[in-house]
């Protein structure tokens, strides 16, 4: 009977075990030639360049994408802990691309404490994870660090949904730059319920569709979107800077557009920083909370109708408070600027003052 109850736990441990390595994989990739190459069948579990089930790449692993990689593979976890800790580098380099259909998803940073992953995308390459479920999670759990890195012209990746800082405690970071192309079909979100930092630097994120794009989009998360040159394109729908958590925006160069409304904060906590220092920022309009704030030095705003004073959408300043504002409206749009006085005309305001003082006392 003893022996009976062993076997039948034994049995229950492997078939635990299996579920739960199925769950994750079916492939794994062992980088064991020292070519680095995902086309490489010696780099592989069995031998073979896997086209179907998930994939396994281990933190410690280097992967080069130098060709065409296609099939039915359901996911691509890299940075996984069947390896050593440390940093998985997925590299999509110019001839090289990755599509797959249905719902595959490609999650960096996928087991927690130390197990971390990189894509880099350029040179052209291009990553495609559009069909319906398909997801880029970018700093998947509590512990690990997913970084995206695109540049080039011609590199480009499309997803169906796109988050960074995915799950609690998770870190997402994405650069975008010199002409690559980051494009979702659903709602990005830079900082989901972990944090997660976007930079922008001469590349484009589109929003398609009618969709949201979150900054901190619960409680727990927090998402910092800086812009330096370049364009991140909200096609349809509003964004949400400080949804539930919290968000800021550095527009320093480049353009922020959305044709919905620019929300800063939401709920009962989350709170929306937005600092517009250069470039253009467009939305419908703007609806804030009363711990969200916007300030404008450089750059030029541009909203919907008619404004006279934008400090009625709340806590908005020129130059911290020290500026003025200038409003320019075409018969559409009213575009912002923010002008701060000249130090001439602050010496003869104040020596105005002086001379009124004077008099005064005469």
């Amino acid at each position: 009977m003893r022996m009976s109850k062993k076997i039948t736990y034994l049995i229950c441990v492997l078939a635990m075990f299996g579920l739960t390595y199925n769950a994750y994989s079916a492939v794994q990739y062992w980088d064991t030639t020292g070519d680095h190459m995902w086309s490489t069948a010696g780099n592989w579990q069995n031998g073979a360049v896997p086209t179907t089930g998930s994939i396994i790449i281990g933190a410690s692993d280097q992967c080069v994408v130098n060709s065409a990689v296609t099939g039915s593979v359901a996911n691509i976890y890299a940075g996984h802990s069947y390896r050593p800790t440390g940093t998985c580098n997925l590299n999509i380099v110019a001839g090289g691309s990755i599509a797959f259909s249905g719902t595959s998803s490609v999650v960096l940073g996928s087991s927690s404490n130390g197990y971390n992953a990189t894509l880099n995308i350029t040179g052209g390459g291009t990553l495609n994870v559009s069909g319906s479920g398909g997801y880029l999670k970018v700093g998947d759990v509590s512990g690990s660090t997913g970084t995206l890195n695109m540049s080039g012209t011609n590199s480009y990746a499309i997803a169906n949904n796109c988050a960074l800082g995915y799950s609690s405690g998770g870190n997402g970071m994405a650069t975008i730059s010199d002409g690559a192309v980051l494009e979702v079909i659903g709602s990005p979100v830079i900082g989901r319920f972990g944090s997660g930092t976007m930079i922008v630097n001469g590349g484009t994120v589109i929003s398609q569709g009618w969709s949201q794009f979150f900054l901190g989009s619960t409680a727990t998360g927090s998402g910092t979107l800086t812009i330096n040159s370049g364009l991140v394109d909200v096609v349809w729908g509003p964004i949400w800077v400080g949804s539930l958590g919290a968000g800021i925006v550095n527009v320093n160069g480049g353009t922020l557009n959305t044709t919905g409304v620019l929300n800063l904060g939401g709920g009962t906590a989350g709170y929306g920083i937005v600092n517009l220092e250069g470039g253009s920022l467009n939305a419908s309009s703007i609806v804030m909370t009363s711990n969200s704030s916007m300030n404008i030095t450089e750059g030029t705003l541009k909203l919907t109708g008619e404004i006279t004073d934008i400090t009625n959408y709340g806590n908005i300043m020129a130059y911290s408070g020290d500026g003025t504002f200038n409003y320019d409206y075409d018969g559409t749009f009213t575009t912002i600027t923010a002008e701060i006085p000249e130090p001439a005309t602050i010496c003869l305001l104040g020596f105005g003052g002086m001379v009124f003082l004077r008099r005064f006392k005469k």
